[in-house]
């Protein structure tokens, strides 16, 4: 996982990695095309492009991060709607990434 955060909620960024290529994420832009060509603005997800094998370009608007306050809110709110779990019991021995 690597989480970007930066003046507030128009710098917070969420990206799943595996070997360093974004297979989901969520993030916010002023100005961005969704999978369908349309010109959107706000919340987005990244969606996996199977031909590609990535989820770089292929994005979706997400509607319930609007009025996200905090760091920690957009964080259980983006791995809800990225379908992921998290334990707080982890014993792993490794760290987030934070840029």
């Amino acid at each position: 996982v690597r989480i970007a955060w930066k003046d507030g909620p128009g710098g917070w960024s969420l990206a799943l990695l595996l070997h360093t290529v974004r297979i989901d994420g969520i993030d916010l832009e002023a100005s961005y095309v969704d999978k369908h060509g349309n010109r959107r603005s706000g919340w987005h997800r990244h969606v996996w492009n199977a031909a590609t094998k990535e989820a770089e370009k292929l994005k979706e608007q997400i509607d319930n991060l609007d009025n996200v306050d905090t760091i920690e809110e957009f964080l259980i709110r983006s791995f809800q709607v990225m379908n992921i779990t998290l334990n707080r019991l982890d014993y792993g021995n490794y760290e987030l990434r934070f840029d």
